[in-house]
């Protein structure tokens, strides 16, 4: 648990501001994620349409092209049993379905973009934001740190008396 205290050494202000900045993105990339999530219903929502219409082109697709479809000849039918004006307006059908099928393949394809465009980005915020989380924790222990140090006052510094031994024309 860390307390935050008024003091002018520098090494205790730096581990504050870190701490300070680090809280502050992580606050930052949890609005961004929420925001990305919220960006993610529309986009899954069209998603959802543009699945359904796609299965409705498809359906009519075959239906359409039922009637033009081959089967092995029986001895002695014509090898068609439509009527030529009653074959070629299915064919006709058949073409206009198959336009709507490739329209809607086309919308679905675009609709899959888009979804997956908003998903990676929500991705990518919240491996931000985990990577962001865990390094609020070393900054808090680094404050921590600092502060005990500053606390302890420079004879009671473990590691600056060890220093001072080592080096004792050196600073600290």
């Amino acid at each position: 648990m860390t307390t935050t205290t008024k003091t002018t050494d520098p090494a205790v202000s730096a581990a504050e501001q870190r701490l300070a900045e680090l809280r502050e993105q992580v606050a930052k990339t949890v609005d961004a994620i929420a925001a990305a999530e919220r960006d993610l219903a529309p986009a899954a929502a069209a998603l959802e349409a543009a699945r359904a219409v796609y299965a409705v082109a498809g359906g009519e697709l075959a239906a359409a092209q039922a009637p033009l479809g081959w089967r092995p000849p029986v001895e002695g039918e014509p090898w068609s049993t439509i009527p030529e004006g009653q074959r070629e307006r299915a064919r006709l059908s058949a073409d206009e379905a198959r336009a709507a099928f490739d329209q809607a393949d086309l919308e679905l394809g675009a609709a899959l973009v888009a979804y997956n465009a908003a998903n990676q980005r929500r991705g990518d915020l919240k491996a931000h934001g985990r990577y962001l989380e865990g390094q609020v924790e070393p900054a808090a222990a680094a404050l921590e740190l600092a502060q005990s140090r500053a606390a302890a006052g420079p004879g009671r510094d473990l590691l600056a008396t060890i220093r001072r031994r080592l080096d004792p024309g050196g600073g600290d």
